[in-house]
């Protein structure tokens, strides 16, 4: 068992475990979703991808498959950029970073094996070595209204000097640490701290030591789910795979569409210049008495099928449940009302009311 959820298993006597041992509740959701509501919370993303690179044709390399212009990325900074099939589908969304003398992809929570087969079938001579080190270390997300004054107090100015991605380097309780600031559709900003996963204790345990007057608490998946779904941030395996495009959940801008090939450039090109995108990421609300699943289908009065809820969150706000749908556009609207559809297997009979 990996020692992180050990250690979390000892801290909180009421977490939570889903099947697949992710933590979904530490100790209140309405506690963790109030922090990221007014207050802070952090999200621990250990076991997302992390795969160092090492050679002299790193960048080179990679500029070739993966989506974005990382041809100038400097040291100290990071790109977001994706990987996509040959279909222009999404194999992941990673951030590409540099430092002083490697390279790190740091891709999506459990999907280390399928992105490190996937850019490994593309190396043929090229000086490039993969490798995993997903549990080597750990990522913390800073999130909530409060995030910066909170990181403010913990790491000084360095908050104040993170801009056009950059990444500094920390020492949190003398544990040598990497933060750096990111944005979510919505605008909101939130933070990650990159740290050994052989510091993880010791770091977790001065964050939530050191809360001072913010109303700081860890937040399992479903507080996670919650913030994300409010600042539209698609999620592996929810949105991210590869059933949709960039264009369809909000991630062209991790597209250029000024740099060489890369795989799936053909496809999503030809997307952008015939205005060919069928579909698009929405925020919506149902209301519902039952539970609701993620990921299933939404159908017309002709069971013909015109979107996936793609995550749905139930339990917070009684009846009203909001998620994330991906929608055929010529249905979407801001605050238009997609009235008697059907979904799931067992066509539940709703609404459908589009927030964004």
């Amino acid at each position: 068992m990996d020692k992180t959820l050990v250690y979390f298993q000892n801290k909180y006597s009421d977490l939570v475990l889903s099947d697949n041992k992710l933590v979904k509740i530490y100790t209140n959701l309405n506690d963790e979703i109030n922090s990221v509501k007014y207050g802070v919370g952090i999200y621990n993303r250990s076991e997302s991808a992390i795969l160092q690179l090492n050679g002299k044709e790193v960048v080179e390399f990679l500029q070739r498959i993966c989506t974005n212009d990382i041809s100038k990325i400097e040291s100290m900074h990071y790109v977001p950029t994706l990987f996509t099939n040959e279909r222009g589908k999404l194999i992941d969304r990673t951030l590409f970073l540099k430092f002083n003398d490697y390279y790190f992809l740091a891709g999506s929570k459990r999907n280390d094996k399928l992105l490190k087969h996937w850019i490994e079938k593309y190396i043929i001579t090229e000086d490039v070595k993969i490798e995993n080190r997903t549990q080597e270390n750990i990522i913390l997300d800073i999130i909530g209204p409060q995030a910066e004054s909170y990181l403010t107090l913990i790491c000084g100015t360095e908050v104040d000097d993170l801009d056009n991605n950059q990444l500094h380097k920390i020492e949190v309780d003398d544990t040598k640490s990497f933060l750096l600031k990111k944005k979510a559709a919505s605008g909101e900003t939130f933070y990650w701290i990159i740290s050994s996963s052989d510091n993880s204790e010791k770091l977790i345990d001065y964050l939530l030591s050191h809360k001072s007057v913010f109303d700081l608490e860890m937040i399992g998946e479903k507080a996670f789910d919650y913030y994300r779904t409010i600042n539209m941030m698609p999620k592996f395996p929810n949105e991210i795979n590869d059933k949709y495009n960039p264009y369809e959940i909000g991630l062209i801008n991790e597209v250029s569409f000024t740099k060489s090939c890369y795989i799936g450039q053909e496809v999503i090109t030809r997307l952008d210049t015939n205005n060919k995108v069928q579909n698009e990421l929405k925020l919506i609300e149902i209301e519902a008495e039952e539970k609701l699943n993620s990921q299933i289908n939404i159908y017309n009065s002709d069971n013909e099928i015109i979107g996936e809820i793609t995550t749905i969150i139930n339990n917070v706000d009684g009846n009203k449940k909001k998620g994330l749908a991906v929608l055929d556009k010529k249905l979407s609207g801001k605050n238009k009302v997609l009235k008697n559809v059907f979904i799931g297997e067992k066509k539940l009979e709703k609404n459908i009311k589009i927030l964004n």
